[in-house]
């Protein structure tokens, strides 16, 4: 089976966050580069990161009014985790060479777009 036919979970952007990361993306990959841009590249999965651990737990317990106390708590778990998951998502992105960039880009892209929301 491939990838389209699988089921999948996808988590909502604010518009400008989406089409900043987009534009980001095209700028990547469009360049001779695009290792060059791996510093950048990281910080954008690990802000991607934030807001899909947000998106999935943080707000889903926001909604359960789980309230103030147990919120916060998963809030802090939730940074303390981001803290040990940023440096390695850095890391590993500064190794990539030019191609493994570009196909990360893609996939990023083909999260993102339209075209595959509808094929998914």
């Amino acid at each position: 089976m491939s990838n389209s036919n699988l089921p999948s979970v996808r988590f909502h952007l604010p518009q400008t966050q989406h089409a900043e990361t987009l534009e980001a993306i095209d700028t990547i990959v469009a360049d001779a580069r695009p290792r060059d841009y791996s510093i950048a590249l990281g910080d954008m999965v690990v802000e991607l990161t934030q807001a899909g651990l947000n998106y999935y737990f943080g707000q889903a317990l926001r909604q359960a009014d789980a309230g103030f106390v147990l919120t916060k708590s998963a809030d802090v778990g939730l940074a303390a985790t981001l803290k040990v998951m940023a440096p390695v998502i850095r890391n590993v992105i500064g190794q990539l060479n030019d191609q493994q960039i570009r196909e990360i880009c893609g996939f990023m892209r083909g999260l993102m777009t339209e075209q595959a929301a509808v094929s998914a």
